[in-house]
């Protein structure tokens, strides 16, 4: 019985820590966006555009060197 105590009472602990920090983390970043000058921004919103592109390119790249080889 006291197992069971002992566990549900570090889970809501653990569930209580966990949600804290997560609110935390997004007043952080809320914060840190206000800060970032628009050069950046404009500099992340192309360099994630990049990325999708990369992303969305390499699974062909197998494809494209059987066609280079051949």
């Amino acid at each position: 019985m006291k197992g069971i105590i002992y566990t549900l009472v570090l889970s809501i602990t653990l569930l209580a820590v966990s949600c804290v920090k997560s609110s935390e983390r997004a007043d952080n970043i809320e914060v840190e966006e206000k800060e970032v000058p628009q050069e950046e921004r404009e500099l992340k919103a192309l360099y994630d555009e990049v990325i999708d592109i990369h992303d969305e390119v390499m699974p062909k790249m197998d494809d494209i060197m059987k066609a280079k080889g051949a």
